[in-house]
């Protein structure tokens, strides 16, 4: 499996190769760093909404959006408190709070946190049992991607 972080890559790769811009061109246009796609490549991970930006440059989906709906669903539909969500999936209790004020993860937060949500949800039904109020293993995925659906999977994986 590719990371957020890669499959950006790619996507900024293949903007370039259907676009007239160079790629110091391009970083400075999209994120205000000429070497914005050699860092990239480099292995540095965009916070998120630095990628945000170079996507709306490039007329694409943004992740933001869908994140923080992907997140607010997930507490909602698991009653998971979001404190716990931080410090479990990340190591930073106050992650809600600084999402809720804007703050911009890294791709590579954003993973992580979606993988500890697939986790805590799986583990959550499992535990459920057929009848039991905790067992919304079927709920959480419609939430979700009613919220991502318009998104490009290359980006949302």
């Amino acid at each position: 499996m590719t990371s957020l972080a890669e499959n950006f890559l790619t996507l900024v790769t293949a903007f370039l190769c259907r676009s007239p811009l160079t790629e110091g061109e391009f970083g400075k246009r999209a994120s205000g760093n000429s070497p914005f796609l050699a860092m990239l490549r480099k292995g540095d991970v965009p916070a998120m909404d630095t990628a945000d930006r170079a996507l709306l440059f490039m007329v694409e989906p943004t992740i933001v959006v869908a994140f923080r709906d992907e997140v607010a669903a997930f507490l909602f539909v698991t009653g998971t408190n979001g404190t716990l969500l931080g410090r479990q999936a990340i190591g930073d209790s106050s992650f809600m709070t600084k999402l809720s004020a804007g703050a911009s993860p890294r791709l590579s937060a954003v993973e992580r946190i979606r993988a500890w949500m697939t986790g805590a949800n799986a583990a959550m039904t499992l535990g459920g049992g057929a009848g039991s109020d905790r067992n919304f293993g079927n709920r959480l995925p419609a939430q979700v991607s009613r919220h991502a659906h318009g998104l490009r999977g290359a980006i949302v994986a």
